[in-house]
C-alpha cells in the first residue's frame, strides 16, 4: 500500500503540469499574433494617409512650378518687349546719371568742409589773437579799478565810491572768466564786505545837520528879537468905571506936573535940544550884538562844514568847539539848550578814522599779470 501511494503520486503530479504549460504558451502566441496583426492594420492606415499627403504636397509644387514657369515666361516677354527694353534703358540711364550727380556733389561737399575747416581755423586763431590784447586790456582795467578804489578811500574817505570801484573790477575778473583769477575775486569780495561792516561817519547827514543848526540859530535870535520889542499892553477887561475914571484923572494930573517940568527945563536951559533917547540907543546897540553873535556862530557853522568837504577833523573839532564855548558864555538865544546839545553830538563825529586796508587784490592780480600775461 505504501509503495502503491509512492507510485502513483509523481504520475499524478507531472501530467498537470505539462499541460498548464502548453496551455500558456497557446496563449502567448494568440497574443503576439493579434499585437502584430493590430501593428500590420496601423501601418497599412498610416501609409495610406501618408500617401495621400504625399500626394497632395506633390499636386501643390507641381501648381507652384506651373505659376514660377508662367512668372519666368511673362518675364521674359516682358524684356524680349521693345518699350519695356527702351524704359528699362531710360531708368538705367536716369539711375547713372543721378549717381554721378551725387559723385559730385559728395566731392563738393568735402571741398566745402575742407574750406571750413580752413576758415574756422584761421577765425579761431585771429580771435585768439584779438583776445589776448582785450584780455590783457581788461586785466589792466581791473587793476585801474582796484587802483582807484584805494585812492578814493584814502585820499576822499569815499567808502561808497570805493565800494563801487571794487564790485566794477570784480564784474570785470567775472567777464574774463579764468579760474586763476578766483583767489583775486575772492579777495575783493572779502574788502567789499570790510568796507560794508566798517564804521564811518555819513558825511553828507552831518552837513546837512549844520545847515539846520544854523537855522535853529536864527529862530532863535528871531524868538529873543520879538520878545524884547513886543510893546507892553494893559489890559482893561472887565474893570470898574470908577477905576478907570480915577486912573484917567491921575494920567492927567502926571501929564500936567510933566508938562510944568518940561517948561521949567526950557527956562533955565533954552539951548540943550534931546535929538534921540537912551532906550533907541539900547535897542540899536541890542540888535547890532545879536547881529554880530549870529555872523560869529554862523561862520563858525560854515567853517566846520568845509572842514567836513575836506575831511579835516582837527578844524571841525576846533570850529564847533569855539562856537560852543561862546555860546555857553552867552545868553543871547532862547533855544540855547538845544544848539549846546546838537553841537556836542556833532563833535563826537570823527571825520578821519582809522581806514582798513584794501590793497591786497590789487597785489594779487599784479602778480598775475607778471606771471601770466595773456594767458589764461
Amino acid at each position: 500500500m505504501t509503495e502503491q501511494s509512492e507510485d502513483t503520486t509523481p504520475t499524478n503530479t507531472t501530467e498537470p503540469a505539462q499541460a498548464v504549460k502548453d496551455s500558456g504558451q497557446t496563449n502567448k502566441k494568440s497574443y503576439l499574433s493579434d499585437a502584430v496583426a493590430g501593428l500590420t492594420l496601423l501601418l497599412l492606415g498610416g501609409l495610406g494617409a501618408g500617401g495621400d499627403a504625399w500626394q497632395k504636397i506633390q499636386t501643390a509644387l507641381n501648381a507652384n512650378q506651373q505659376t514660377l514657369s508662367g512668372l519666368n515666361q511673362a518675364v521674359q516677354n516682358l524684356q524680349s518687349d521693345a518699350p519695356m527694353r527702351k524704359f528699362s534703358a531710360q531708368v538705367d540711364e536716369k539711375f547713372n546719371h543721378n549717381q554721378q550727380q551725387f559723385e559730385a556733389l559728395s566731392q563738393q561737399l568735402e571741398a566745402l568742409q575742407q574750406s571750413q575747416t580752413i576758415t574756422t581755423a584761421k577765425a579761431d586763431l585771429t580771435h585768439a589773437k584779438v583776445m589776448a590784447d582785450a584780455y590783457d586790456w581788461m586785466l589792466l582795467e581791473a587793476s585801474h579799478l582796484l587802483r582807484i578804489a584805494q585812492h578814493r578811500l584814502l585820499l576822499a574817505r569815499d567808502f561808497n565810491s570805493a565800494s563801487a570801484a571794487l564790485h566794477a573790477a570784480d564784474k570785470r575778473l567775472t567777464d574774463i572768466d579764468a579760474s586763476g583769477l578766483i583767489p583775486i575775486r575772492a579777495s575783493i569780495n572779502q574788502q567789499i564786505q570790510i568796507l560794508a561792516n566798517f564804521p564811518h561817519p555819513d558825511y553828507i547827514a552831518l552837513q546837512l545837520a549844520l545847515d539846520n543848526l544854523m537855522h535853529d540859530l536864527k529862530s532863535g535870535l528871531m524868538a529873543i528879537s520879538e520878545q524884547n520889542s513886543a510893546p507892553e499892553s494893559t489890559s482893561t477887561m472887565d474893570e470898574d468905571p470908577a477905576v478907570i475914571l480915577e486912573d484917567e484923572l491921575v494920567t492927567a494930573t502926571q501929564e500936567f506936573l510933566l508938562s510944568m517940568l518940561d517948561y521949567v527945563k526950557s527956562v533955565f536951559n533954552d539951548s540943550v535940544q534931546v535929538t534921540r533917547g537912551e532906550e533907541q540907543v539900547s535897542v540899536f546897540i541890542e540888535q547890532q550884538e545879536q547881529q554880530r553873535a549870529y555872523d560869529f556862530m554862523s561862520l563858525k557853522f560854515l567853517a566846520a562844514r568845509q572842514a567836513i568837504t575836506s575831511r579835516d577833523d582837527a578844524i571841525y573839532q576846533q570850529e564847533l568847539a569855539a562856537a560852543l564855548l561862546w555860546l555857553e558864555n552867552n545868553d543871547g538865544y532862547s533855544n540855547k539848550a538845544q544848539l549846546i546839545t546838537t553841537i556836542k553830538q556833532l563833535m563826537q563825529a570823527e571825520l578821519q578814522p582809522s581806514l582798513p586796508d584794501i590793497s591786497p587784490p590789487e597785489a594779487l592780480l599784479a602778480d598775475y599779470i607778471a606771471t601770466h600775461g595773456a594767458s589764461k
